[in-house]
């Protein structure tokens, strides 16, 4: 709601100021006189709302808000810069507007206003709540260092590009046997050395790039394709694909280590998972008295859907009587709770955790063996003193 108020806000001043000045003629927005009180006001109470909302989870997190000892919290950190310039915006920029006449106050605001271009991040707010745009969001964030050397890199391409047609074109200027509309077409593009770099610039992002090597090749010196060639061959075609293969490789990297977005991954396909295990429980249940038993059980897995769904989740159905065992806790039957958490764990192959902790349970029943078979030993050599003893 508040990126749509300000949307609205900035299209209705827009036309008022289009009005004002005769650039359009006054529309249906006119019977919305009062509609940037409104607007303002909301953006007050958005203001509020997002104050308040800052506060309290600064107040619950605390030191973890911003770092959670592996990572720091850019979107939280993030979320923090955007409610203060929005708050700067609507408080101090607002109250410092409403008296420019104070040479104090006209000054801070030409130094604050800069900051309104800030007010565009509250729509970064919106990717907190859509899981695949933060990942798109994350992707973009990683990959800034790869686009800063990958343009410093291209940098250094087009300026060297930019000094070679300068340089090629430094004497043709004059050469009276050019047009005089090609030599100030050259003049435009290549005549200085920063207007020859923008021009390769241009030309190197763009894609028209024959619009400005065709009258060079054609009215110049044909010589000049070689260059183009070998410069769009290398820099355009082989470069940009390699930049291209990085910037991928960095945007997998970071969605993969992601670990906020990879937990909540995790918690979503649990849950997925646990819903359509409740389902094959209510299809297993058909008694309807909440558990199952084993013959419920058994039945149930003569259906080759169900059959199916558990192979899918690694289940192995041919040990039916090892599966109800495992989900049992020994009464006989197991509930909709024992079920959906047994199925969980029984699902895929054993992890290295499952592995230890088997491992471990196993020491601790063998020392529990040797403890008992030692004080066995010592209740028989008792027995057999009081044996010999009494003879």
């Amino acid at each position: 709601l508040s990126i749509i108020t300000m949307f609205v806000r900035y299209e209705y001043t827009g036309y008022l100021i289009g009005v004002d000045l005769g650039y359009q003629e006054p529309g249906g927005w006119h019977r919305f006189g009062d509609l940037v009180y409104y607007l303002d006001v909301s953006q007050y109470v958005f203001s509020l709302i997002f104050a308040v909302e800052l506060v309290i989870r600064l107040s619950v997190h605390r030191s973890l808000f911003f770092f959670t000892g592996t990572q720091f919290q850019i979107f939280n950190i993030l979320d923090m810069i955007v409610v203060c310039v929005i708050l700067v915006d609507q408080y101090i920029l607002k109250a410092a507007e409403a008296d420019l006449t104070n040479p104090i106050n006209s000054a801070v605001v030409r130094a604050c206003r800069s900051m309104r271009v800030l007010r565009t991040l509250r729509v970064l707010r919106a990717t907190k709540i859509f899981r695949n745009l933060r990942a798109l969001v994350v992707a973009v964030a990683a990959s800034l260092n790869a686009l800063f050397w990958s343009m410093f890199l291209l940098g250094i391409l087009m300026l060297m590009g930019a000094l070679f047609l300068c340089q090629a074109l430094s004497d043709r200027f004059k050469d009276e046997e050019i047009s005089d509309i090609t030599r100030e077409w050259m003049y435009v593009r290549y005549g200085t050395a920063s207007r020859a770099y923008y021009t390769v610039f241009e030309f190197t992002f763009s894609g028209g790039w024959p619009n400005y090597a065709r009258t060079l090749v054609e009215e110049v010196d044909s010589s000049f394709a070689y260059f183009f060639c070998v410069y769009i061959s290398i820099v355009v075609f082989a470069i940009f694909r390699i930049i291209t293969a990085i910037f991928l490789k960095d945007t997998l990297a970071a969605a993969a280590n992601d670990a906020e977005m990879a937990i909540a991954e995790k918690l979503r396909e649990k849950q997925i998972l646990a819903k359509k295990l409740g389902h094959f429980f209510r299809a297993a249940d058909t008694t309807g008295d909440g558990v199952i038993t084993f013959s419920e059980f058994q039945a149930s897995l003569e259906d080759p859907r169900i059959k199916m769904f558990l192979h899918h989740l690694e289940i192995a159905t041919h040990e039916y009587e090892e599966v109800f065992a495992m989900l049992d806790d020994g009464d006989g039957f197991v509930s909709a709770e024992e079920f959906i958490q047994g199925a969980l764990r029984l699902k895929g192959q054993a992890r290295s955790q499952d592995i230890l902790a088997i491992a471990h349970n196993v020491k601790r029943l063998q020392s529990c063996l040797e403890g008992v078979h030692m004080e066995l030993r010592v209740l028989r050599r008792e027995l057999e003193e009081s044996q010999t003893s009494a003879i």
